[in-house]
Parts: structure tokens; C-alpha cells; sequence
């Protein structure tokens, strides 16, 4: 046989925003909405404004203690600044308006009766796949790969930034890693399904085809000549990566009377 370079190891996964945040909404009743559900907003942007009917009765309330210890004590001023600055506090909090922390795409979910449901979904997107534990000798952090969407053929050469030394849960018996490698937005689309390609350094040729660490190389003259390799065994098969070059022709399962030189078929 001739031997090729090892194939490019594939993982299938899923196009996604590098960070997805449901924000935390301030306590109240809507007051206003800013945005609309599937709107763009930037970094600081109002999303909206709650106001809270408690926190205002406070503030009435605070008003009254106020202007009465004032009336039956003018000369109490630290009984008076110390309720002031309560006052000032918990006003400021009567509306609160809830701002985007980055840039990104808005989900507003107005179906709870008590206030909206806001998630944000960064504009960065980066591939997210999963690798077995079988494989994940194959790539590590900065490994170089290739992902390409399916959908539209639009390619990216990208690094692995995100491997997983933790399993991701509910993965059965073949256990699953998690591998992120970002791509540009303006390429892909969240949601869509990718390809990545990491291409495997060294030659792979069949286990039985190597004997005490030697294959046997075919000349062109059709003679067979003991070839020293260096490399690992890979299950049923060898990784070679040194001693054979692409596209040199081996002897699959040599016999124990192969010698070297020997003309072959």
C-alpha cells in the first residue's frame, strides 16, 4: 500500500455568542421598554426602567418624618442629615433602569406577569463542539482548526482558546469534552452548524505492518528494505512520524521470513 497523511480529525458543533446573560431586572413594575424582542443594543444602552411602588411610599413616608422633625426640632440637625441621605438613597432607587453591560442581540420575554425576562447575547461568536475522550490527545489549547459553516460554505482558520478538563454531564459512556474556538460575526450566524477540521500531524498505517519498530519500504526496483520508524500505536492502527515519507509503498502484514531486500510482489 501507499501510505498518506493522517486525515484531518472532523468535530461537528454549533455556532454560538461567547457570552449569553439573562440580566438580572430591577424589582418593580414596568415603567418603560426601550428595545424590542431581537433588537441590537450597544454596551450602556437602556434596555428599560422599573419603578417600585413600595420604595416610593417609603420615600412619602421618609417626606413626612422629615418635614415633621423639622417643625418640632429646627436644632436637631444630625437626626435631620442622617434622614436626608435615607431619603436620597431610596429615592434613587424608586426607578432603576436596567442597561446592557456589552453589546449584543436582546430576547425580551414579556409572558410573566411580573416583569420581563432579558437575555443578551454577545455580537463575538465562537464554534462550540465537543470532543470524546478518546480523541482529546488530538487538539489542546491553541491548536490551529479550520470551521466551516454548513450552511454556507463560509470557512475560518481559528485556534482552540477552551478545552475542557471538566466532562460535560450527561454524556453517557463515551465521555465528551468541551472545545470552543472563536470565529467572526460577520461571517457566521449563532445557531448555525459547523465543521471543524484539525489536521493530525504524522502517517497512519496499519499496526500489523510494523515489526519491532520497522517497516518494510517497496524501492522501486520491487525490492523490500527494513525502514526504522518512530511513532505510536493508535488502536488497530500506527501513527509514523518519522522514518516514511508520504506516498512511499509499505508491506501491509509482512511474514517473519520477509527479509531485507527481498524482491516482493
Amino acid at each position: 500500500m501507499r501510505v498518506t497523511s493522517q486525515p484531518s480529525f472532523n468535530l461537528t458543533g454549533k455556532i454560538e455568542p461567547v457570552e449569553t446573560q439573562m440580566l438580572t431586572v430591577p424589582s418593580g413594575k414596568l415603567q418603560s421598554l426601550n428595545v424590542k424582542n431581537g433588537d441590537h443594543v450597544v454596551q450602556g444602552q437602556a434596555i428599560l426602567t422599573m419603578h417600585n411602588d413600595d420604595l416610593q411610599s417609603q420615600v412619602a413616608n421618609l417626606q413626612n418624618q422629615l418635614d415633621q422633625s423639622q417643625s418640632a426640632s429646627s436644632d436637631d440637625q444630625t437626626t435631620g442629615s442622617s434622614m436626608q441621605q435615607q431619603l436620597k438613597n431610596i429615592s434613587e432607587k424608586v426607578n432603576q433602569t436596567l442597561v446592557a453591560p456589552y453589546s449584543g442581540y436582546v430576547s425580551i420575554d414579556q409572558s410573566k406577569e411580573d416583569a420581563p425576562v432579558v437575555t443578551l447575547y454577545s455580537d463575538n461568536l465562537q464554534f462550540v463542539g465537543q470532543v470524546s475522550e478518546y480523541d482529546y490527545d488530538k487538539l489542546h489549547q491553541s491548536t490551529d482548526l479550520k470551521v466551516k459553516a454548513l450552511a454556507t460554505n463560509h470557512v475560518a482558520n481559528t485556534q482552540v482558546n477552551y478545552l475542557a478538563t471538566i466532562p460535560t454531564k450527561g454524556t453517557g459512556n463515551n465521555t465528551r469534552y468541551k472545545v470552543t474556538a472563536s470565529v467572526n460575526a460577520n461571517q457566521f450566524m449563532a445557531g448555525q452548524t459547523a465543521k471543524a477540521s484539525i489536521k493530525q500531524d504524522g502517517i497512519l498505517i496499519p499496526k500489523k505492518a510494523v515489526r519491532n519498530g520497522k517497516v518494510f519500504v517497496v524501492d522501486t526496483d520491487g525490492k523490500a528494505r527494513k525502514a526504522k520508524i518512530s511513532g505510536h500505536a493508535v488502536n488497530s492502527s500506527y501513527v509514523v512520524t518519522d522514518g516514511i515519507d508520504e506516498g512511499d509503498k509499505i508491506v501491509i502484514n509482512p511474514n517473519s521470513k520477509l527479509k531485507n531486500n527481498t524482491k516482493v510482489d
